[in-house]
């Protein structure tokens, strides 16, 4: 049944029942499931914070919540899941001994599981703690499932499947983790290898779509990193190639001036040899 509902959510076929009969039915997501898989709990954590509860955005009042929220966002920066409870409170109270700070742990997890909305969310078992799979989503995993794939090039698909393929990142890739949470230093780690892997991997893929011949798909991919990574230089660079390839030197020529302003004014430097080579090479077109 799940496999079935998953097949129909994916297709869009009558939607509202399927995701009505996945709820009743308490219907386990299977691997892959679609984004339309209609999980009790939406935790999205890339550009702006936000909890839904049965598509509905969860009240949270930021304030009073902020240490079961830490919580949340720690246990999200550790994996989400199997997580020691010694490490979520030496990460949340590391001053506290032994005993008092499993007792803020043990109150704090009391209040996380009220604002999702059940014990079951968020399990604790063998000393450890994890979001439960089966009911929880959150926009990590499911990004970095996305640029897992082998990708549409590799697949031997055409330009219609490398387009759907860079629109599904990109509507996970809103921004950086948890902007302006920085009390956490496991949450900055986070965001940092966050980044690192994203960069990375979007450079593996678009290389494949450049290659392909899809320069429109590829500079879409690294327009919406750089926006949100504007001192990723390597891929402003691959960005401008695909531009001139695209026969649009002058939004090439932007980008590079973005990319040099942000350079110059977060680092102190400029832009290295072969962009600025690259940038030259502009004015010729």
């Amino acid at each position: 049944m799940s496999r079935l509902a998953a097949l129909a959510l994916e297709h869009d076929i009558d939607t509202p029942f399927v995701s009505q009969m996945v709820r009743r039915h308490a219907l386990p997501p299977p691997a892959n499931a679609p984004p339309a898989w209609p999980w009790t709990i939406r935790i999205r954590t890339l550009g702006a914070f936000t909890i839904e509860r049965d598509g509905a955005p969860a009240a949270v009042a930021r304030k009073e919540a902020r240490k079961p929220l830490e919580l949340l966002w720690l246990l999200l920066a550790l994996g989400g899941a199997s997580v020691p409870v010694a490490r979520l409170c030496a990460g949340l109270w590391p001053e506290a001994s032994g005993d008092a700070a499993r007792n803020s742990f043990d109150n704090t997890l009391h209040r996380l599981r009220k604002i999702l909305g059940g014990e079951r969310h968020v399990q604790l078992r063998a000393g450890s703690l994890s979001l439960d799979p089966a009911t929880c989503w959150n926009d990590v995993d499911a990004l970095e499932a996305v640029l897992a794939e082998p990708g549409p090039a590799l697949a031997g698909k055409g330009v219609e499947a490398a387009n759907a393929w860079v629109d599904r990142v990109l509507v996970l890739y809103r921004g950086a983790f948890l902007v302006g949470e920085d009390e956490l230093p496991d949450v900055l780690a986070a965001r940092d290898r966050i980044q690192s892997r994203v960069a990375r991997l979007v450079a593996t893929h678009g290389a494949r779509l450049e290659s392909a011949g899809w320069h429109a798909a590829a500079a879409r991919l690294y327009q919406r990193v750089v926006e949100h990574q504007p001192l990723a230089e390597d891929l402003v660079r691959r960005q401008m190639t695909c531009l001139i390839h695209l026969g649009q030197p002058a939004e090439a020529y932007e980008a590079y001036r973005r990319c040099r302003q942000q350079l110059s004014v977060v680092l102190g430097i400029r832009p290295s040899a072969q962009t600025e080579a690259l940038a030259s090479g502009l004015r010729n077109l």
